[in-house]
C-alpha cells in the first residue's frame, strides 16, 4: 500500500490498557481509498500526525516488566510551528492522507524517522492531559489550519 484518502474527520488513538495487545489505532467514520500509487502530497501548511515510536516501546516494556517508570507522551502533531505532543488521542476535523513512505517513488520518511504519518490541512485537535474520554470539547487543545 503507497497510501490512502480519508475523506472526513478521523482520530489517531493510543491506550495501553487496550485488550489484544493492540494499544495504537485510527478510527474513521469515513470510507478509507487505498492507493494504488505514491501519495505525494505537498508538505506546506500541514499537520502530520504519527507516533514516536521510540516513546511507544519504552511504555510497552514498562508494562511488562512492571518497572514503574513514568509512562511518556506517544501521539506527535507536526505542525507549522513545531511539535505538539497528545496522550491519548488526535483529532482531524477533516479529511486527510494516510502517507507511507517510499523513497524509490519520492515520498521521503519525516525528519524524525517516521515511515508512516497521517497529513491533514484540517484544523486538529490535540488529548493534551491524557483523558480523553473525558474532555469536554473546550479541553481539547485545538490547532487552527
Amino acid at each position: 500500500m503507497f497510501g490512502a484518502r480519508i475523506d472526513g474527520p478521523l482520530r489517531i488513538c493510543y491506550d495501553p490498557t487496550a485488550p489484544g495487545g493492540v494499544d495504537n489505532w485510527i478510527e474513521a467514520d469515513s470510507p478509507l481509498v487505498v492507493a494504488s500509487w505514491p501519495i505525494i502530497p505537498p508538505a506546506r501548511g500541514a499537520y502530520q500526525l504519527h507516533l514516536n515510536t521510540n516513546h511507544l516501546r519504552m511504555n510497552r516494556s514498562a508494562a511488562r516488566t512492571g518497572s514503574g517508570a513514568v509512562e511518556k507522551q506517544v501521539l506527535l502533531a507536526n505542525t507549522p510551528s513545531g511539535y505538539i505532543r497528545g496522550w491519548r488521542e488526535i483529532r482531524t476535523t477533516g479529511p486527510s492522507l494516510l502517507v507511507a513512505a517510499c523513497p524509490e517513488n519520492g515520498v521521503a520518511p519525516l525528519e524524525c524517522g517516521a515511515w508512516a504519518w497521517v497529513q491533514s490541512y484540517a484544523s486538529v485537535l490535540v488529548d493534551p492531559d491524557g483523558h480523553p474520554y473525558e474532555l469536554e470539547d473546550e479541553e481539547w487543545l485545538f490547532v487552527a489550519a
